[in-house]
């Protein structure tokens, strides 16, 4: 099964509200009887916002042969505010949507 976020999750703010309960989960997984069902539920819902990694090449031809580009801050940024890696790049949909929440 291939699980994948879509616009709508960055849109209405629901990465930024389960990157948050996930930290929060993290507090209970070393717990007796309710530790590995944490484990799994955040293993589970967590699949779709896994990065995928790609080269510089890959990135500027996914640039490129876009509609659209949007440049905006990290979904992570809310929980890292000291990262110096600030701005991640949105393409066609998610530019579409990015640009409607601003």
């Amino acid at each position: 099964m291939t699980y994948m976020t879509d616009v709508n999750d960055y849109v209405t703010g629901k990465v930024v509200k389960d990157t948050k309960l996930g930290f929060f989960l993290l507090k209970f997984v070393n717990l007796p009887l309710i530790g590995s069902s944490v484990r799994n539920w955040m293993i589970n819902g967590t699949k779709k916002y896994a990065p995928r990694t790609i080269d510089m090449e890959e990135a500027s031809n996914l640039i490129q042969n876009s509609r659209k580009c949007a440049l905006g801050e990290r979904v992570c940024r809310v929980l890292h505010r000291e990262s110096e890696l600030t701005q991640s790049v949105f393409l066609d949909e998610l530019a579409d949507g990015m640009v409607q929440v601003i």
